[in-house]
This record gives structure tokens, sequence and C-alpha cells, in this order.
């Protein structure tokens, strides 16, 4: 019996299907393996993104190129090679140690990459991201929010290390939120008026922002994050703002306790960091909600 293969849509079931039956796999076996294979390679491609992220972190503070320089050692300044930069397995064969001068890595950069590499699969299996199921509308969103996530997870590390939130990546974040708005609007989901309402209050919003750093000569913590709200706002949606708020609120809360038992004064607490953590987890739960429980 002859098979056809749609060719204009080279990732359908049908044609997955197909390709089972020619090459005499079973298709559940086969459906299952294929996922696995997927979600071990998104896992891997989270780590690079982490590992980049722990570059990012520790570079923009400090003003440093985070394309063209090479990777280097903090401690000695050498610059890494290959094998220096594989994520996780990297850390894990040396022992957490720089390979030059022996000097300890802080667990923080073999933490990150494991924690987005998690947070890319979980994302993934949240929006049922399987390979015969791929539409173009729905990778160009999933590249949309993947990118959002990377700003964001920048902006959580500099905030955890140093209680600030850098402009040159909540300027990135807010460009991301802008695309994210017009892509929606061309799809219907959103109008025209309340494009231009998002689009309005950004530009107000780093308007007074850029006013108070020419009167201050600094940046406005509480007004960056109102900046950073309106960009999740944005690129989420108010549901997931809302749980976002509420779980901030509630971590923020524990924080204080943990920190009142143990007798630790927090000053200045990351409230960025906490928001962008509780952000994350509400994108995940609120994709696994509506894609799991209510279908």
């Amino acid at each position: 019996m002859a098979y056809a293969v749609n060719m204009y849509m080279p990732f359908s079931l049908y044609n997955i299907k197909i390709l089972y039956k020619l090459n005499g796999i079973n298709y559940m076996k086969g459906k299952e393996m294929l996922d696995l294979i997927i979600y071990i390679l998104i896992f891997i491609t989270g780590t690079y993104f982490g590992s980049f992220f722990t570059l990012a972190v520790y570079r923009i503070p400090k003003k440093e190129n985070i394309v063209y320089k090479h990777s280097y050692c903090p401690n000695c300044n050498h610059k890494l090679g290959i094998l220096d930069l594989v994520p996780v397995f990297s850390y894990i064969f040396l022992r957490g140690r720089c390979r030059y001068c022996k000097e300890k890595i802080r667990p923080r950069y073999f933490l990150l990459e494991i924690f987005t590499g998690i947070i890319f699969v979980l994302y993934s299996f949240s929006i049922k991201l399987k390979l015969y199921n791929l539409q173009y509308y729905k990778i160009f969103e999933c590249c949309l929010q993947i990118l959002y996530i990377c700003g964001i997870v920048i902006i959580a590390g500099i905030d955890k290390e140093r209680k600030r939130i850098e402009r040159p990546v909540l300027v990135y974040t807010s460009i991301i939120a802008i695309a994210t708005l017009i892509y929606r609007y061309f799809i219907g989901i959103i109008t025209i008026q309340l494009t231009i309402i998002y689009i309005s209050l950004l530009i107000i919003l780093y308007l007074v922002d850029l006013y108070i750093l020419k009167r201050k000569m600094k940046n406005n913590y509480i007004l960056d994050l109102v900046i950073l709200i309106l960009c999740m706002c944005i690129s989420t949606k108010v549901n997931i703002i809302i749980i976002t708020i509420l779980l901030t609120i509630l971590s923020i809360g524990i924080a204080n306790i943990i920190g009142y038992i143990r007798k630790i004064n927090y000053k200045n607490k990351p409230v960025a960091f906490y928001m962008i953590i509780c952000n994350i987890v509400s994108i995940i739960i609120f994709n696994i909600f509506c894609n799991y429980i209510i279908k």
C-alpha cells in the first residue's frame, strides 16, 4: 500500500504516522521516544541559555561587552577554552574549580544553568510543544515568550546580586513586550486602542524615569519596577500578573518570617527577583491549567 506524505505540513501528525508505518515502528512508542528526545534537546538548549545568563549577570553591571568579549575566569582572567564552557558538565568535571588557577567557582553558575534548562522544559511541556503539532504562529509566539523570559531572568540575576534593575536589560524587555503587543494585535487578540494605551503608558513611564534620572543622577527602583510589571502584563496576561503579585507578596512574607526566625535583617529586598521567579512559575502553572486541566 502506498502512502502520500503531505509536503506542506512536514511535521504534521499525519506525516509522522506515515513515516512510522514505512519504517515498521509502533506509533505510540515512536511518539514517546520522539517527545523524550525533543525535551532532552530543549533542556540542553536551556542550559546554554543559562550559561549566557550567568555571563550577562556578571558583565552587564560592569559595562562589559556580552557578545564579542571572550569568556574568562573572573579570578585569574585566563581565557576559557571550549571544554570549560560546556554547561553543567564543565562544572562537574572540573569539580567546581577553575582549570587554570584552581579557584573555586561560585555554585550560582551551575545552579542557574540547571534552573534555566528546567524552565525551558517545563515551559515547553506547559504549552504542549510537540514536533508533530508545530504551527508557524505557535513557533513565533513561543520565540517571543522565550526572548521575554531571557530578559527577565537576567534582570532577576542582577537584582539578586546588586539590588537594582539594569536599564539596558529593562529596555530590551520592553522592546520584546512591544513586539508581542504588535503581534497580538495583528492576529486579532487585542484591539488597536489597547495597543496604543499600553505603548503610551510605557513611553510616559520611561519619560518620567528619564526626568528622575537627570534630576537625581540615578535610576528609581520603584519606577523601574512599575515598568517591569507593565512589561509582564503585556508579555503575558492579566490573570498571570494577578497570580504573580499574590505569589510575590507570599514569597516575600515567607522570606521575612524566615529572616525574623534566623534574626537576619534583610534590607532592600530584591523585589524584582522575587516577582520574576513568581512570574515564571505563574506562566507555567497557568499554561498547564489551560492546556491540561480545562481543555
